[in-house]
């Protein structure tokens, strides 16, 4: 971080140098770990685990939240992945990065796993309707479904996760924040026969819930990360999607924020917002223009 103070004014910017993507600290918690960096290719690969995916049916290679991703047309496209995951654990944690498009199914599967002994696990949106879906954990057996009330707005990427803990029940997060806590079941699990992204494949009837939008970082633990945890977890993708500016100012005082790659340039300064107020100290502005990863200097001029 650097300090720049601007000749027009007094407001004290604090600059970010640079915007860069944390990855996950790796370790025994993580069983399933797909990043769908690959950009290419009919596969993506489970980078802490052993269950590498397939492409089925040609879902498309897209830009991500870090890297590339998937993207998926809710009528015959998933990723099928070469073992289970979850299995036998009845203590466990899904994220996701996902965007759902309206026009697809009315249940659009993000990750899932099926059993012929009706013990399926199903994180996907439910309901979309004019503008907006709902996040559910589909669970069938000993841990009931629990149905997020909080909207979640259509094509537009945005983190979830579910958390189980045996006897203790299910809570829902949406952009790191807990939506829902289910305090009911939660009981042993049985191994999963079918486990896919994408899609839900109930084997004992062939139904399939497919996806329509995008699947980025999809990651599966063995443990129920805290509510602390996954916001970390959140904010690790979501602040290297776009920096993020601070700086002090009087509330209520009207501003224009401005933007440069080379603060020795007087004349660079390329003015991205104008006519925004301090309603915060400090005041937080995030830049949805920049690049990633890139490296920009920022500056907050009164009006």
């Amino acid at each position: 971080m650097q300090n720049i103070k601007t000749n027009q004014s007094n407001i004290l910017a604090l600059s970010i140098v640079a915007c860069l993507f944390l990855p996950l600290a790796t370790g025994l918690a993580q069983i399933g770990c797909w990043h769908m960096d690959e950009a290419s290719g009919i596969t993506t690969a489970d980078s802490c685990g052993t269950s590498n995916g397939n492409l089925s049916n040609g879902p498309v290679w897209i830009a991500g939240i870090t890297g590339s991703a998937i993207a998926f047309n809710g009528t015959n496209q998933f990723v099928q992945l070469t073992q289970r995951v979850i299995g036998h654990n009845s203590r466990f944690t899904i994220e996701a990065w996902a965007k759902f498009n309206l026009s697809g199914p009315p249940l659009q599967t993000i990750y899932s796993e099926s059993a012929y002994i009706n013990e399926d696990i199903a994180l996907r949106i439910v309901n979309p309707g004019t503008n907006s879906g709902t996040l559910q954990l589909y669970t069938s057996g000993n841990t009931p479904t629990t149905t997020s009330p909080a909207p979640i707005s259509a094509d537009a990427w945005h983190f979830l996760a579910a958390t189980v803990r045996p006897f203790e029940g299910t809570i829902l997060y949406v952009d790191g924040l807990s939506t829902i806590t289910n305090a009911s079941g939660g009981g042993v699990r049985e191994a999963a026969d079918v486990v896919a992204i994408g899609g839900y494949n109930n084997i004992r009837d062939g139904t399939l819930r497919l996806f329509k939008g995008a699947i980025d970082e999809v990651t599966v633990f063995n443990t129920n990360r805290s509510a602390a945890e996954i916001f970390t977890d959140y904010q690790r993708a979501s602040l290297q999607i776009h920096p993020v500016f601070s700086f002090y100012a009087a509330i209520g005082t009207a501003y224009q924020v401005q933007a440069t790659t080379n603060i020795a340039d007087t004349n660079g300064w390329t003015i991205l917002a104008t006519n925004l107020t301090v309603t915060t100290i400090p005041e937080f502005f995030v830049d949805t223009t920049a690049p990633q990863p890139t490296q920009r200097f920022y500056r907050a001029v009164p009006q």
